[in-house]
């Protein structure tokens, strides 16, 4: 999904179009998308989360608005937003055509599912989930087809993983109601 808005040329990724429609009110040219394969982006693979690709995608939505007559070139920024913005710092030290990034985040995302959050899994844990995607990837390839996950994964009293679908909560704040309509329901 792209959305344009005309004025200086920002990118950016939301669920929607408000901030970019904000940014244009202030004389940007901005565009948001859906990183791929999620939310309105094209494709049959879903549920599927790749940095690297996560991260070409700025850099093609670059290409795209760069080619814009309207668009200088060399005031080119990203926005990150939420888990994507580590991928618009990433995108930016390799993408020289991006002279700016703001980011909106909470925390680290790619930092918190490698280490846990605020750094708590200790080494054993680190190679006890390692073993168990290992495991996990062999049970897929077996099977043709990837099984869902948590987005960290947790340790019971035993210090073993638990695996498996981490579960929605019924009442969620608006927002997150929101997001879930967006990108579950869809992929």
């Amino acid at each position: 999904m792209y959305d344009i808005c005309k004025g200086r040329s920002v990118l950016g990724y939301c669920a929607g179009t408000h901030k970019t429609q904000e940014l244009a009110a202030r004389g940007f040219v901005s565009i948001a998308f859906d990183p791929s394969f999620g939310g309105e982006s094209g494709g049959e693979v879903r549920n599927t989360a790749s940095p690297d690709i996560f991260t070409e995608n700025y850099s093609a939505a670059v290409d795209y608005i760069g080619l814009l007559p309207y668009v200088d070139r060399e005031r080119i920024g990203a926005v990150g937003i939420c888990g994507l913005s580590g991928m618009a710092v990433t995108a930016a030290g390799t993408d020289t055509r991006i002279k700016a990034v703001a980011t909106f985040s909470m925390y680290d995302m790619s930092r918190d599912m490698s280490k846990g959050h605020m750094d708590y899994y200790t080494e054993g844990q680190r190679n006890k989930i390692k073993e168990y995607l290992s495991r996990q990837r062999w049970k897929d390839a077996e099977n043709g087809t990837f099984a869902l996950g948590s987005h960290e994964i947790a340790f019971d009293e035993n210090n073993e993983p638990i695996t498996g679908m981490m579960e929605i909560p019924q009442e969620l704040p608006e927002g997150l109601r929101y997001l879930e309509t967006i990108y579950l329901k869809k992929n």
